[in-house]
């Protein structure tokens, strides 16, 4: 596989000026300038409303651009490989995927173990290769096709993204999920969910509180919500959160930082290559952190469908 110095065509990086609580814009100067000193050739695109990093990957595919490099957190990556994928054509690889994290939680980054300073982040992809890792594909409700890296959840989970994005125009950052979380805490009742596991019936009409399908380990920053998820292994990882109270559920939010949650009682974890959810009532479903759509959802993994800049070490 060719190196990513003897790419053939430039960089393409796309910058969220708004990521980490608006921090992302003021650090570019300098890690543009980290590239240079890399000799790295690359053109940059700072976004400025939904849907620019989307568009500016899409352009990036059409261009036969090598590399792009997702300059944000979580939501302009799963922004990056939604333009990448929708784009993707049926003759050539699509571009290689590059991270430099500028984001809160980085869940993208934690699961493969990338550097989380973005300065170390400029090093680390100057030696880096294309590597080949599976991507989640969910099919919605509302007829829409939306793809995800790390994770998609149902139930209480999306509900607090939703409530967030409500939220996130007057408050960056981890303070909107924060406050999101305890705000339906307050008043969330378990739903009832039906699941179905590679066509076979598992959940039916059962009170639930979340379902999450990952397809990577970490989940809202420090916790290991599916500690086995590979992105490399064609399978997708389903932790069920049965029907728990409140306190037993916020009492058990903690256990999730190693992993320990897993050995609940409440708690399901199972693997399938693909996922089908309904719920009685209409509820969105979360992709890396942010409302993809509505239920139902039919989700399959798509293995090797990404090219991620990665070192082989």
């Amino acid at each position: 596989m060719a190196s990513v110095e003897a790419a053939p065509t430039p960089w393409l990086v796309i910058v969220n000026p708004a990521a980490g609580a608006g921090r992302g814009g003021g650090r570019w100067p300098g890690l543009a300038a980290a590239l240079h000193r890399q000799g790295l050739s690359f053109e940059a695109v700072l976004t400025r409303a939904p849907g620019d990093a989307g568009a500016a990957a899409a352009r990036a595919v059409r261009e036969r651009r090598a590399v792009v490099i997702a300059a944000g957190g979580d939501g302009t990556i799963s922004e990056v490989v939604n333009g990448l994928l929708h784009a993707r054509p049926r003759d050539r690889p699509l571009p290689a995927l590059g991270v430099l994290p500028l984001g809160t939680a980085q869940d993208f980054a934690r699961s493969l173990g990338l550097p989380l300073v973005p300065e170390a982040a400029v090093a680390y992809l100057r030696h880096a290769r294309p590597t080949p890792l599976d991507v989640g594909r969910t099919r919605l409700g509302d007829g829409a096709i939306r793809y995800f890296v790390t994770y998609a959840g149902t139930g209480f989970d999306a509900l607090v993204v939703a409530r967030a994005q409500t939220w996130g125009p007057r408050w960056r950052g981890a303070l909107p999920y924060v406050v999101g979380f305890f705000h339906v805490l307050r008043g969330y009742a378990n739903q009832q969910f039906s699941l179905w596991l590679d066509g076979q019936p598992l959940v039916s009409q059962r009170r639930i509180n979340m379902i999450i399908v990952a397809n990577g380990g970490n989940y809202a920053g420090l916790l290991r919500m599916a500690p086995g998820a590979s992105m490399r292994d064609g399978w997708l990882d389903v932790i069920v959160i049965g029907d728990v109270g409140r306190l037993e559920f916020l009492l058990s939010v903690p256990l999730a930082l190693s992993g320990r949650h897993l050995a609940h009682p409440k708690v399901t974890a199972l693997r399938a290559r693909e996922v089908v959810i309904t719920a009685r009532e209409p509820l969105p479903v979360q992709h890396d952190g942010e409302v993809a759509g509505p239920l139902p959802a039919h989700i399959d993994v798509l293995p090797g469908a990404l090219p991620v800049l990665l070192r082989p070490d």
